[in-house]
């Protein structure tokens, strides 16, 4: 069985990021084994649910802060993907791909960078762009939320096409299932 482990900055944090986490890892969970890695927890616990056969942890239960990270965890992390035999890592966002850099060429994993943000959007923070062009270079494949962001990492950042695919933001049907019960209402 394939193993896939989701890389989160910090799941204790809810957002956009966590919920695409916790949706793909459920998804994913009833083909493959499934890890969910946090960097980082700032809080003790996590809002989200995860299948009984997920394997949910944190490699650092402190809070750091990015610049901190990387050779923080660097041994932590490649040994945890070693010894679990990780055979996909998915990044989920910036902050885990930064994390991940120094871990990606010692390890058998492929890496997929999971970008949920507007490249154009961040354009001017350096240190943002910098981590994206070095996930996008860095990793097997780049996933981004939109066609356009798709077309900008190819023209900005000269990421091959057959390296690129967009995959829209997931939505949950349970989400979509209250918003209808709450419009048909009114």
């Amino acid at each position: 069985m394939k193993k896939v482990c989701l890389l989160d900055f910090d799941i204790s944090i809810t957002g956009g990021v966590g919920q695409v986490t916790e949706s793909l890892a459920n998804s994913f969970a009833q083909f493959y084994e499934v890890h969910v890695v946090s960097i980082q927890y700032k809080n003790a616990r996590t809002k989200y649910k995860f299948e009984d056969n997920i394997k949910v942890v944190s490699l650092n239960n402190t809070s750091k802060r990015l610049h901190e990270v990387p050779m923080d965890i660097f041994k932590t992390l490649r040994n945890y993907l070693k010894i679990n035999q990780i055979d996909v890592v998915l990044l989920m966002g910036q902050y885990s791909a930064c994390a991940s850099l120094l871990v990606q060429k010692m390890v058998k994993s492929k890496f997929v960078f999971c970008d949920h943000g507007a490249l154009m959007n961040q354009w001017k923070d350096k240190k943002i762009t910098l981590i994206r062009l070095l996930a996008s270079k860095c990793s097997e494949r780049t996933v981004t939320l939109t066609d356009v962001t798709k077309e900008d990492y190819i023209k900005y950042f000269k990421i091959p096409r057959r390296k690129i695919s967009c995959i829209y933001n997931w939505v949950d049907e349970k989400l979509l299932e209250r918003e209808n019960l709450y419009i048909n209402e009114q």
